[in-house]
């Protein structure tokens, strides 16, 4: 069960403030708040996918026997059957695991990641779009 009930508008919402702040710049904050926008936007998508209102739903919804509520970006990719934007080995979740770990303890060098940060980019328009 998630901690917090969120709203399937309250998702869409967060994905449009967080891709909006993303989108100004390529420092550590802003591709932090990318990983986030990002999140939002594939949780948002999933509860549309299954005509669900909020995050309590997950407990109903595959989602909850493949990966729990986690914060797994190529799970939910792989499961909502999203296009090709896999610029990055999608059987493993390790460079990105990474690269967000870096940035959330500030120890992320700029220009080191690029496919991922190209593949954040990517499904963040993608989900713009979608949503």
């Amino acid at each position: 069960m998630s901690v917090v009930k969120v709203t399937l508008t309250q998702l869409i919402g967060a994905f449009k403030k967080h891709y909006a702040f993303s989108s100004k710049d390529d420092q550590i904050s802003h591709l932090l708040i990318l990983f986030y926008a990002v999140e939002c936007g594939l949780k948002a998508k999933y509860l549309k996918k299954y005509n669900r209102l909020n995050t309590d739903d997950f407990e109903t919804l595959p989602v909850n026997k493949k990966y729990g509520h986690g914060h797994d970006i190529y799970a939910w990719v792989k499961d909502l059957k999203i296009p090709a934007l896999g610029y990055i080995d999608s059987r493993t979740n390790k460079p990105l695991v990474q690269m967000h770990e870096r940035l959330r303890y500030g120890t992320y060098s700029a220009g080191t990641e690029n496919l991922q940060v190209k593949f954040l980019r990517d499904l963040s328009l993608y989900l713009k779009k979608e949503l």
